[in-house]
């Protein structure tokens, strides 16, 4: 059965910030490394934007980083794509962070703010309909390059509260990997980055690697 579409009303833009650091090349248990797992969750996840009754209405860009950032630009895509036109631009299909970064380490702060400087430039900029962003971060380990993450996320927040920028919703976290593996992730970092929340409402951190649990997550934290 298909979804009635309701018309344009609003702008939401998903800025999501994939790691692309070296070990996101290690192996998923789909049999795939984690870096094509997460792009077919990306794509999974445009997919149900995309049959969403509101679809007209979302946006989606993608932000690589490992010890550098990488700007759509960079990656051949364009920076911010209406998620109806994406099926048009096959080309721009590969959402592995691999093919885009030197596989370095992890700076979460580093690219937190970037995302935010997009999300931030974005809910500002002139338009037909009423903008708002939600800044999504997953990382597959721990923070060992560049800016202090925590740092970062206090700076934003207080920005968002003290500027008003109550159009940026959230940032919600993804730690891609095993919960109990707390060698890998900093699950404790991820959840104070999170924008807190009422958890019957909206989870906005998550700790797996299940794909459909993970695209479950993206889907959520971009509509809710």
């Amino acid at each position: 059965m298909d979804v009635i579409k309701s018309p344009r009303r609003f702008a939401r833009l998903g800025v999501l910030i994939l790691d692309g650091s070296g070990s996101m090349g290690e192996r998923h248990p789909l049999g795939i490394s984690k870096a094509e797992a997460i792009s077919q969750a990306v794509r999974d996840l445009i997919t149900a934007l995309k049959n969403h009754r509101d679809s007209r209405n979302f946006l989606l860009t993608t932000l690589v980083y490992d010890d550098e950032i990488y700007e759509p630009s960079e990656q051949s895509k364009p920076p911010l794509v209406p998620v109806t036109w994406i099926e048009e631009l096959d080309e721009y299909a590969d959402y592995n962070p691999l093919r885009v970064s030197k596989r370095g380490q992890t700076a979460i702060g580093d690219a937190l703010q970037k995302g935010f400087e997009i999300a931030h430039n974005f809910v500002l900029q002139p338009g037909d309909y009423p903008p708002s962003a939600v800044i999504i971060l997953m990382t597959d380990g721990k923070n060992n390059a560049g800016r202090d993450p925590l740092e970062v996320s206090r700076e934003i927040h207080e920005r968002i509260k003290n500027e008003g920028l109550t159009r940026i919703r959230r940032i919600c976290t993804l730690g891609f990997g095993d919960p109990a593996d707390q060698e890998s992730l900093d699950t404790e970092l991820l959840k104070a980055i999170a924008t807190r929340t009422d958890p019957e409402i909206l989870d906005t951190f998550f700790v797996g690697q299940d794909i459909d649990k993970v695209v479950g997550f993206f889907f959520k934290s971009v509509v809710a």
